[in-house]
């Protein structure tokens, strides 16, 4: 049985949280009429460079280009997020026999 090299599984889940954490800040402000993409290929911070179709003060689609697709990605770490958080608050040592073990308290 393959084992994965100590402290993988921990960074991995960590990578994937600060992903997370990009994706939600890079399309927040265009809820709210600052895009970030628009400052980027514009130079404007406002939804200007975005077409009718688009419209991303109500659909929010950061840097997936879908809000199905961000939404998809969010909902599937929200298990984990509530897993890490579980496991912080109640002992603040991450193992992975008690991450597994809140996350499947949190999705079944």
């Amino acid at each position: 049985m393959f084992t994965a090299p100590k402290g993988i599984i921990k960074r991995s889940f960590y990578a994937i949280l600060s992903s997370a954490l990009l994706v939600v800040l890079w399309g927040l402000p265009s809820h709210f009429g600052y895009d970030p993409t628009c400052l980027l290929f514009r130079g404007t911070f406002d939804v200007a460079c975005w077409t009718s179709d688009f419209q991303p003060k109500i659909r929010i689609f950061s840097t997936l280009g879908q809000p199905d697709w961000m939404a998809a990605y969010l909902a599937v770490l929200l298990p984990l997020i509530a897993a890490l958080l579980i496991n912080i608050s109640s002992g603040g040592k991450l193992s992975l026999k008690n991450l597994f073990l809140s996350l499947k308290t949190t999705t079944f």
